[in-house]
C-alpha cells in the first residue's frame, strides 16, 4: 500500500521592506559609512492548510538593521576599522535585540605581509543570534597575513 504523502506550507503572504545606505569620505584618511534596513511580512494559512509549525515557518526576520563602519588610516601603514551593529529583536520565538561592535588594527609591514589584532563581539561576553543557534562568545585574535 502507497500512502499519499505532501508536504508544503500552504501559506500565503507578502513582505515589503526598505534599504539605504551612505558612505562618507571625511578626510581622505577617514571612512564612514552607513546602512539601515526596514523588512516586515503579513503571512497567513491558505484554506485546508493544517497550520502544523505555525506562521513562524515562514522566517522569523528582524523588522530593523543597522551598521555603521569606519575605516581610518593612522598612517602610511597601520589601519583601524570599527563596525558597529544593531539588530532588532524576533518576533516568534522571541529574540532579544542586540547591539554588537567589532574592530581590526592592521599594521602593513610591507606589501606583501600584514599583521593585525581584531577582536569580534566585543560589547558582550556572549550573545544569541538565531533562537536555536548557539550563543556566539566575544573573540579576540592576532592574524599574519602572507600574500603571494
Amino acid at each position: 500500500t502507497v500512502i499519499p504523502l505532501r508536504w508544503d506550507n500552504r501559506m500565503a503572504g507578502h513582505t515589503y521592506g526598505v534599504e539605504a545606505w551612505g558612505e562618507l569620505q571625511v578626510p581622505a584618511a577617514w571612512r564612514v559609512s552607513a546602512a539601515a534596513t526596514y523588512l516586515d511580512g503579513k503571512f497567513r494559512f491558505a484554506a485546508g492548510a493544517s497550520g502544523l509549525l505555525g506562521p513562524r515557518q515562514a522566517g522569523n526576520d528582524p523588522k530593523y538593521q543597522a551598521r555603521l563602519t569606519s575605516t581610518l588610516d593612522l598612517g602610511p601603514a597601520v589601519t583601524l576599522h570599527t563596525a558597529l551593529r544593531y539588530v532588532s529583536a524576533m518576533p516568534e520565538p522571541r529574540l532579544p535585540a542586540y547591539i554588537e561592535l567589532n574592530g581590526r588594527l592592521g599594521w602593513a609591514l610591507s606589501e606583501r605581509l600584514e599583521l593585525s589584532v581584531a577582536g569580534a563581539n566585543l560589547l558582550h561576553r556572549r550573545h544569541r543570534e538565531y533562537v536555536d543557534g548557539a550563543e556566539i562568545p566575544r573573540s579576540i585574535y592576532a592574524e599574519l597575513q602572507w600574500r603571494f
